[in-house]
């Protein structure tokens, strides 16, 4: 009899991480992948308003995207980082 204890994800988002936080307009998201693909970063207002979103062709292995957010207003924001089988969201604050 086979046992099945889980599945590995090539698609998961893992070992993320945001720094700093909270920040003065730049701060950088580290993750990684199995395999590499593309990844939709989106950053949004706490309502879920999209202020950014872009799209990356992310490698194998540790990823890192430094985000620019000196344009936002002072407060909470969410970023959401988006792989075709596996959706991640970090909250942030613009000091």
């Amino acid at each position: 009899e086979e046992v099945v204890l889980g599945l590995e994800d090539k698609d998961a988002l893992t070992g993320i991480s945001l720094f700093p936080n909270p920040n003065d307009g730049e701060a950088q998201i580290v993750f990684s992948l199995e395999a590499a693909q593309s990844v939709t970063l989106r950053v949004m207002d706490i309502s879920g308003k999209e202020l950014k979103s872009t799209k990356i062709q992310a490698n194998a292995g540790e990823n890192v995207i430094v985000l620019d957010n000196s344009d936002f207003a002072s407060g909470l924001y969410l970023i959401r980082l988006e792989t075709p089988g596996s959706n991640k969201t970090l909250q942030f604050v613009k000091k």
